[in-house]
């Protein structure tokens, strides 16, 4: 202002740069004022965080196109374990694809070939409206990302206007390489306001979940040591058909290592992930059956950890007595009448160890009169005359609701029954309803040196179970031990004859359809290795191999599978 004075010569024209100079002072203080007001919008900072209360809403969109253009389908309040989204204890969030409306029956929601018909836009938010008419900043860290294409999570802060009928947002799409995020966003005042993620893509095939991946993320940096946040589960899996195990490991810059057994995996035709997150096996067979372990270290670092699932492969026309299985322990109990079933009492599961149940290393599973709830001071277990009051129902089973549609068969070998009456043991297989409301069942009665078999056919959806039944009262302990006990085996324990004739040791064992033998020798017992000398798929008929008779000393030994 001074130099434009001092330079003026003009009367008139220094009025003019004078009032050129006013409205200039008027339009810095304008802008200022602006600045100033912007200034005075609190920042508000918001962060991944378990203890608010976080909601989840399913919105769903008939393709890709229509949710660019957010013309949804349908949408509703989900339960946020619905949207597969949680937290765990130490505050870190964990987001997978949606599986909870897949329905193979109905074409609303799964296409003919078995893809998803719909996009599934699952949120998993915050609403916090005292944030509007403020800066708000979301931040936080991304741990893992491996969700496959074309799912993806984003991360979001949405301002709602009064009524809900739109929103402005800022949003970013997170991905593998990304390991933190920071977003503002400039909120209106008397709006409804979210932060949170949504994690898209089509509703997806819960048996093909686990392959799927997921996304990890904590308002903490990732921690130096690593530990496992969600362990890989127990899975059954039909035979010929494909398997999965997923791990959710915390920590920087992590590294894999799956384990069959204890033995280390690597890629092949039938194995993909072996040092991945997750863990797939194509056309499993009984010899996939194993133990998996998957060691997860945090490099540079020696610090490892470490977490296993077992994998039941299921042949529905073979379900065998399989001890390496999860079995599972279910009691009933009915009014004894005079050493009969009664009115239904009560049921809930039991230890298996309480249903004196016990599998041993050899595959025999021994079935025993329960004793666990006689107690001669509770007349509703026990009569006055010291009998048992109610009948109990020991159920010792599998279950596994992908067998729901098939034809299934359960097979086995009852090596002893010397139960006394009135307590019995059958093998079974139950289809119950989607409800559990009813169910249907095929069974048979144990008998010594027989085998047994159970067939059924089941509807999809229902949920089908397969083991055994002891029934009988509840059991005096004093006098448990006259009360017999059942056994059962996959097959009849073959009989392993040696003999010697001219230059070869001959072997010969019965064997059974559906299993296979292998005969292993050594010659010092010291030493730990054994030799695989043969391996025979059962017939059903006895069968005979060969060794070299020229070794001073063997040992042989017989395993099945």
């Amino acid at each position: 202002m001074n130099v434009l004075i001092l330079n003026s010569r003009n009367g008139s024209r220094l009025v003019r740069v004078a009032r050129i100079a006013v409205f200039s002072i008027l339009s810095i203080y304008a802008f200022f004022g602006a600045l100033s007001e912007a200034k005075a919008l609190t920042l508000t900072n918001v962060f991944i965080d378990s203890s608010k209360p976080w909601i989840g809403y399913m919105n769903w969109y008939t393709n890709l196109t229509a949710y660019s253009n957010n013309l949804a389908a349908g949408g509703s309040v989900w339960g946020t374990a619905d949207l597969r989204a949680s937290f765990n204890s130490n505050g870190v969030a964990s987001l997978t694809p949606n599986i909870n409306v897949y329905n193979a029956a109905d074409p609303y929601w799964v296409n003919p070939d078995g893809t998803g018909a719909k996009i599934m836009e699952a949120n998993f938010y915050v609403q916090d409206d005292t944030l509007a008419g403020s800066i708000v900043k979301f931040a936080g860290n991304v741990w893992s990302d491996t969700l496959v294409a074309p799912y993806y999570t984003k991360v979001f802060i949405r301002d709602f206007v009064p009524d809900y009928s739109s929103f402005t947002a800022t949003n970013r799409v997170l991905t593998s390489a990304t390991t933190n995020f920071s977003m503002l966003y400039s909120t209106v005042a008397g709006h409804h306001i979210q932060y949170g993620f949504a994690t898209v893509g089509p509703d997806a095939n819960p048996a093909n979940a686990l392959s799927l991946g997921s996304v990890i993320l904590s308002s903490n940096t990732p921690p130096t040591n690593v530990s496992i946040a969600t362990p890989p589960q127990n899975t059954y899996a039909l035979v010929n058909s494909n398997a999965a195990f997923q791990v959710t490991a915390i920590g920087g810059n992590l590294s894999y290592q799956w384990k069959n057994n204890g033995v280390n995996l690597t890629n092949s035709s039938s194995v993909s992930g072996a040092t991945s997150a997750t863990l797939t096996l194509s056309n499993v067979s009984k010899a996939t059956q194993a133990t998996y372990t998957v060691v997860v270290a945090s490099l540079p670092s020696t610090n490892t950890a470490q977490a296993s699932a077992s994998l039941t492969v299921v042949d529905p026309t073979h379900l065998t007595v399989d001890p390496s299985a999860p079995w599972t322990g279910y009691m009933n109990w009915y009014t004894n009448n005079n050493g009969t079933i009664g009115a239904y009492r009560s049921g809930n599961s039991w230890a298996i160890a309480d249903l004196r149940a016990s599998i041993n290393n050899y595959g025999t599973i021994t079935f025993l009169p329960n004793i666990n709830a006689y107690n001669p001071a509770d007349p509703y277990w026990v009569n006055p005359n010291g009998t048992g009051a109610e009948f109990m129902d020991a159920l010792f089973y599998q279950q596994w609701d992908g067998l729901g549609g098939l034809t299934v068969t359960f097979v086995g070998y009852c090596q002893t029954n010397s139960l006394v009456a009135p307590y019995t043991c059958k093998a079974y297989i139950r289809e119950f309803l989607p409800d559990y409301s009813a169910y249907d069942e095929a069974q048979v009665s144990l008998v010594s040196g027989q085998s047994f078999t159970v067939s059924k056919s089941t509807a999809a959806g229902d949920h089908v179970q397969w083991g055994f039944e002891t029934l009988g009262p509840d059991a005096n302990p004093a006098t448990a031990s006259t009360l017999g006990q059942a056994k059962v085996s996959a097959v009849n324990p073959p009989l392993l004859a040696v003999a010697k004739v001219g230059g070869l040791v001959r072997l010969n064992f019965n064997t059974e359809s559906g299993f296979n033998y292998t005969v292993q020798y050594k010659t010092n017992l010291a030493v730990a290795a054994w030799q695989t000398l043969s391996v025979t798929n059962g017939t059903g008929s006895s069968v005979t191999v060969t060794n070299s008779a020229g070794l001073s000393q063997s040992y042989y030994r017989l395993s099945i599978q």
